[in-house]
């Protein structure tokens, strides 16, 4: 078995630290949405519930973090342009409506759902086992939220059409 170049294991650890900066990213647009919801909705059992949500993808930045500085680069420390727009387009459309929470929500699910879709596109192309499993078990914790949002968006409807 040959060994790698050390070319190549730089190359391999740049493509890893590029792929968790944008997983990053992502949870750190998650952050700021969740916490800008926060701030919105009048609902405290819905507050509490975003600010639950905030602190799991912050501790998600703070654990990819790690690993990116473990292979000899700086995290980023900012989201996306994608997750700045979703963020003022929730908001945005909540100034024209009586159900800010079914807003802020169907939002905030529908980004979830694109973090997933990172996560697992980032889990199929990165080599190291012990990250992947780590990986693996941030995106299980992603999933849980999404269907959390899924579930509160769905209850939210119901109790709406009852009204």
């Amino acid at each position: 078995m040959s060994k790698q170049s050390p070319s190549y294991q730089s190359d391999a650890l740049q493509k890893e630290a590029d792929i968790l900066n944008e997983m990053i990213s992502v949870c750190i647009d998650s952050c700021d949405f969740y916490r800008h919801a926060e701030q919105q909705v009048n609902s405290q059992p819905i507050r509490n519930l975003f600010s639950s949500m905030a602190n799991i993808h912050s501790e998600i930045v703070d654990s990819l973090s790690s690993e990116i500085k473990l292979r000899g680069q700086p995290p980023t420390q900012a989201g996306t342009l994608t997750g700045q727009l979703h963020q003022w387009y929730a908001s945005a459309k909540t100034k024209f409506s009586d159900y800010s929470e079914i807003i802020f929500i169907e939002q905030l699910e529908k980004h979830e759902n694109r973090t997933l879709e990172i996560f697992r596109s980032a889990i199929k192309n990165i080599d190291d086992k012990q990250l992947v499993h780590m990986l693996s078990s941030k995106v299980a914790s992603i999933q849980i939220i999404y269907d959390r949002m899924k579930f509160l968006k769905s209850s939210l409807r119901t109790k709406s059409r009852e009204n």
